[in-house]
């Protein structure tokens, strides 16, 4: 592996090489924030440096104009807040977004990048799934307010990191069964069901189902009864869990029926641009039902909600947008078939994953969340776009159709396509 390293990063040029570098550190230390996003500052100057001396491109890809009209609706919203600064100073989209077009850059670059993008991806949700058991072996489970962490700031976090990197690697291991897949599956699907986070589950039983009616339509039978004799047989922590959310009178879904509720009357009274960046705790009080379970709240937990209400209707649709125009990248490649197939696929599973577990929960507020997300897809809809077209025909040329993220056509390195 350090040969492999010395060999990769010696035919890069120096500044290629250190945008790299810290791009990687950025994507193993994403559940630090601060560590995170120095290392991937870090890496935007070097990367702007090469870009300036012309030893790197620019790439396109799809999804910038959701990014760009995600972050201009923001800019509207903040300006037309009661405190337009104080609102700005939430504003920290433009950095999270930009390590889309920072690791696409430098994927083009040197494709090999991309089994390196993922194994750091891997490596760090190893670790934080490791501490995560260990947390639970020594406390167990103590109740909503004391989950496992994995060394990440809240269970909210480390659910909403850990889920797309879980379904990705379950698309690998499904469709190339090498062991470390395989292990990687089970281990992010072991941590994911130790955090008792409804909407994590919800989102991996999705995007699984997803994978099922893609690559396995015939066992939709057997792996539903499947399903539920292992909830039958759960452990009643897990069984009680399950069976809770369909308790309406329970605290946790009532304070989430009437976030929902008091989100739906903000809207109403602030439909274009919300109330502001950072003003839902302010403004909550003001709307809550008086049998709603706490009188403040940081935020709705539920994206589509909580960004119509906090940013108003432009960011809404830019975030639709942005998990459609995702979506539709995935199935491209999807359909291209052979190694673009199998990371089309992970891409789908990711953003029905996410975008599922959104609905109940605001991840795409959480810094971590969203560039874990930014940076999955990257490595996804990269790879894809690298992997050679299995629809070339016989004379050689792509026929008509979509173009990639990427340049398209290009090979994967063997170390990629043989893992």
């Amino acid at each position: 592996m350090l040969a492999e390293a010395r060999t990769l990063f010696a035919g890069l040029p120096p500044a290629v090489r250190a945008a790299a570098a810290f791009y990687l550190l950025h994507l193993f230390f994403q559940p630090k924030i601060a560590a995170s996003q120095i290392a991937l500052s870090l890496a935007l100057l070097a990367f702007f440096y090469a870009l300036a001396r012309r030893q790197v491109t620019l790439v396109w890809s799809p999804l910038y104009p959701a990014l760009l009209i995600y972050v201009a609706g923001s800019f509207a919203s903040a300006l037309a807040a009661p405190s337009p600064m104080a609102s700005l100073v939430e504003l920290g989209e433009p950095l999270a977004f930009a390590t889309l077009p920072l690791a696409l850059s430098l994927y083009a670059r040197e494709p090999r990048l991309v089994n390196w993008g993922l194994g750091a991806l891997c490596a760090m949700v190893a670790l934080r799934s490791a501490q995560g058991f260990v947390q639970y072996a020594t406390s167990g489970y103590e109740g909503l307010e004391h989950r496992i962490t994995g060394g990440t700031t809240h269970v909210m976090t480390y659910s909403g990191i850990l889920l797309p990197i879980a379904l990705v690697t379950l698309v690998l291991a499904i469709d190339r069964r090498r062991w470390w897949q395989v292990a990687m599956a089970l281990v992010t699907l072991a941590a994911l069901g130790l955090t008792f986070t409804r909407s994590a589950w919800l989102g991996y039983a999705a995007g699984a189902a997803a994978i099922v009616l893609v690559r396995r339509q015939r066992w939709v039978a057997t792996i539903g009864a499947l399903v539920i004799v292992a909830i039958t047989l759960s452990p009643m922590a897990f069984f009680g869990r399950l069976v809770s959310s369909f308790d309406l009178q329970k605290s946790s879904n009532l304070d989430r029926i009437r976030m929902a509720q008091a989100g739906i009357e903000i809207i109403a009274d602030h439909p274009l641009f919300g109330v502001g960046p950072g003003n839902i705790k302010e403004t909550y009080p003001l709307y809550r039902l008086p049998d709603a379970p706490r009188f403040r709240v940081p935020h709705l937990h539920s994206n589509p909600v909580q960004i119509w209400a906090e940013r108003g209707i432009v960011p809404l649709f830019a975030w639709f947008l942005l998990l459609g125009l995702a979506l539709r990248e995935g199935i491209r490649a999807l359909r291209r078939g052979g190694e673009a197939s199998s990371w089309g696929l992970a891409a789908v599973v990711a953003v029905v994953g996410l975008g599922i577990a959104g609905l109940f929960e605001y991840s795409f507020g959480d810094s971590e969340v969203m560039m874990n997300m930014l940076d999955v897809l990257a490595v996804a809809l990269g790879a894809a776009a690298l992997a050679p077209d299995r629809r070339i025909e016989n004379d050689g040329r792509i026929p008509p159709g979509p173009s990639a993220v990427l340049v398209p056509g290009r090979n994967l390195p063997e170390t990629c396509a043989s893992k």
